[in-house]
């Protein structure tokens, strides 16, 4: 960051950067999380097994579900304050993508734990909804 921009605390953004407004959380998180046009679960509906399956991951893991339910929760809150919480004109929750790794690696506890073909065909479906056709 210092040879591109001229100090490591500067990211590129200009005064934009400092422009975080929390108020509109209750507005945002909603839409980044469920909307039609930016929602993470639409954009990405196999997470819905990754929050299905913290439970699991909390009994087993709890030190790293931990962490990784902190990284999720300060990605989403800065992503919902942010002035540009929508990410301009990309389809889906581009703030959110970094993160989609932690919300889906829950689903992993829950498919280890799955012993029925019919929750194993449950996860098959899930992932062929979640393939994007062209």
């Amino acid at each position: 960051f210092r040879s591109r921009f001229g100090s490591p605390m500067e990211s590129g953004y200009g005064s934009e950067s400092g422009q975080f407004f929390p108020s509109q959380m209750w507005h945002t998180v909603p839409k980044l999380l469920g909307s039609l046009d930016k929602g993470l679960f639409i954009f990405c509906p196999i997470l819905i097994l990754g929050v299905l399956g913290w439970k699991d991951f909390f009994e087993q893991h709890r030190a790293e579900a931990t962490l990784c339910l902190a990284l999720i929760v300060e990605n989403l809150i800065w992503s919902a304050s942010w002035w540009s919480w929508y990410g301009g004109w990309s389809w889906g929750p581009r703030l959110l993508v970094p993160t989609i790794p932690l919300w889906l690696l829950p689903g992993a506890f829950l498919l280890q734990k799955a012993q029925s073909r019919r929750r194993l065909y449950i996860f098959a479906l899930a992932t062929l909804i979640a393939i994007p056709s062209r």
